[in-house]
């Protein structure tokens, strides 16, 4: 089976039923153009027969480097359907990082969103090794905008068909954290192997609805959008992220896929909603979200007096919440990042169903996932059917199966180093598996703090606690150091984000749950953001250490060398 052959066969059943929401902006505000499965066939058919007029066909790489749209998702089934090999690209990587993926994978097509994209990349179109053709799939002054042609919906059929489960499908980049980024080949058989095994552990329900917002060159968000090749679901694709609050309310989703740190805007933004009524008011919404993490907690009792406060944070705050996501949010899907576990909790003892997984670019996307019927916090779930998984002496969980990469493009020596002398993928991340077959990961091998007093130190569950202050994104460093630092920056520079005050406290506060040699003894606040523009964050929000400590290289001196406290300029 090919990811072809699973869309004309979702696309043909109930073919006037909606398959796809594209969202319409105007002065007025948003609105929706819903588009049946008959007319998704026919504008996937259209671009096919005009992508095979360009030459696309086995194996000829194409490149998307464009922001989360309908186009993206169209574009990316279509040449799926001829044999081509879909190359996603963030568009938010600097410039020089977007030509080396270019220029690595081959591309002899590329896409880009519209002429914003075109002005990025246009000093360095001459250093494009392998493109023929760039086109806009918006309305560019530029490159010329791609155009389906006229359906074919025969010759879609008839090529989709030749399609082969060994053909590979797409190349994903790695996000880089400790280097250059590296080419995932991911096969179709790999990918179909990978959404059944999920479909089993997960399955979704008929007439369920979500949103399209996160970044199309992650293997999370084509994951799930491939998911509904399986699942008889309709999808609604936000136009950005600063629009999701409006489109959630809109859509009224039963499922949402996120990354941590959407459900932590969506805390912040309740609670500063609360502020906003008043200081009763955020007394109650604080004595509500205590209640919430009790009633989540799996590992602590549930006392009736307990309950009876539920009862009363039900009426008062958490039915408010679930009706500001559109009242019908049964799921969270969360990824990419770890979650910490009080949110988890909090949004459970909320009456919301928070799915964690785990899993890598290499694994497909998930690797294991909650089932919500046996759900415990802070666990990322069990291992799907087409995976097997073990732990190595070090710590290190290991995979094997069906759904799991073969080889990184045309690198070699990465891939054996990759994998084990007996065929196991090293993950790199460090965790264990308890008896119930429930995986729980602790931190990453290459971010591991080996203090100079020997101590070894996962960086992670220290970040996750120094988040939860909100409007932050937090650092904590300290390799061969005499302790741990930690750096706060912004969450945009746009935001002041906590005060010197509000962070000396909560650090403490911290602390006093931390060993002695897990605490952080000094701590700075920036005055920038981390963000992928400027290399100091993955695609993916995930921090860049190497590229953070050279950047902040002075100030981390002062803050081993001085015995106070500072604010960076």
């Amino acid at each position: 089976m090919t990811l072809p052959a699973l869309l004309i066969q979702q696309l043909r059943q109930n073919s006037y039923q909606n398959w796809l929401r594209v969202p319409v902006c105007t002065s007025e505000g948003l609105s929706w153009t819903s588009t049946s499965r008959a007319e998704v066939e026919r504008q996937i058919s259209g671009m096919v027969v005009r992508l095979y007029a360009l030459g696309v066909g086995e194996g000829v790489k194409v490149a998307i480097c464009a922001d989360t749209c309908a186009e993206w998702l169209l574009l990316d089934l279509a040449v799926l359907s001829l044999r081509g090999i879909v190359v996603g690209i963030y568009p938010t990587l600097p410039a020089e990082d977007i030509i080396h993926q270019l220029n690595d994978s081959e591309s002899e097509l590329l896409f880009v969103q519209d002429d914003s994209m075109a002005e990025k990349l246009k000093p360095y179109l001459d250093e494009l090794e392998t493109v023929c053709h760039v086109f806009a799939l918006c309305e560019s002054q530029t490159f010329p905008q791609i155009m389906p042609a006229e359906p074919d919906l025969e010759l879609f059929e008839r090529l989709a068909a030749q399609v082969q489960p060994t053909d590979v499908a797409t190349l994903i980049y790695t996000s880089g954290t400790t280097g250059n980024s590296k080419g995932v080949v991911l096969k179709h058989a790999h990918l179909v192997s990978a959404l059944r095994s999920s479909a089993e552990l997960f399955p979704l329900r008929k007439g369920d609805r979500s949103i399209i917002y996160l970044p199309m060159a992650h293997i999370l968000q084509r994951f799930v959008v491939y998911r509904a090749l399986i699942d008889d679901v309709e999808g609604a694709v936000s136009p950005s992220l600063e629009y999701l609050p409006e489109v959630i309310q809109s859509i009224r989703p039963h499922l949402l896929v996120v990354v941590p740190r959407v459900l932590e805007k969506i805390l912040n933004r309740a609670e500063q909603a609360a502020i906003e009524r008043g200081d009763f008011a955020h007394l109650i919404f604080r004595w509500a979200m205590k209640v919430a993490y009790k009633v989540g907690n799996s590992d602590l009792p549930k006392s009736q007096r307990l309950m009876l406060q539920a009862q009363v944070a039900e009426r008062l705050v958490f039915s408010k919440i679930r009706d500001g996501l559109g009242g019908h949010l049964r799921c969270i899907l969360s990824g990419a990042a770890p979650l910490s576990p009080k949110i988890s909790a909090i949004f459970w003892g909320m009456g919301l169903q928070v799915v964690e997984g785990w899993g890598l670019s290499e694994s497909c996307g998930p690797a294991t996932l909650i089932n919500p019927e046996q759900y415990q916090l802070g666990s990322v779930g069990r291992i799907l059917d087409s995976l097997s998984i073990r732990r190595s002496i070090e710590g290190e969980l290991q995979l094997k199966g069906e759904s799991l990469f073969e080889e990184y493009w045309k690198q070699a020596a990465a891939t054996e180093a990759a994998f084990t002398e007996d065929g196991w993928f090293k993950t790199g991340d460090i965790g264990h598996i308890d008896e119930d077959g429930y995986v729980w990961i602790t931190g990453r091998i290459k971010d591991l703090i080996v203090t100079a007093g020997g101590k070894n130190i996962a960086p992670q569950p220290i970040e996750l606690l120094l988040n939860q202050i909100g409007d932050v994104h937090t650092v904590v460093l300290g390799d061969n150091r005499p302790y741990l630092i930690a750096l706060f920056a912004p969450e945009n520079t746009l935001s002041d984000g906590p005060s010197e005050s509000k962070i000396k406290s909560h650090v403490h506060k911290i602390n006093l749950t931390l060993p002695r040699y897990a605490q952080i003894k000094r701590w700075a606040i920036l005055s920038e953001a981390f963000h992928p523009e400027n290399g100091l964050l993955t695609p993916t929000l995930k921090p860049k250490r190497n590229a953070i400590q050279k950047t902040h290289s002075r100030l981390i001196e002062s803050l081993y060398s001085e015995s106070r406290t500072i604010i960076s300029p």
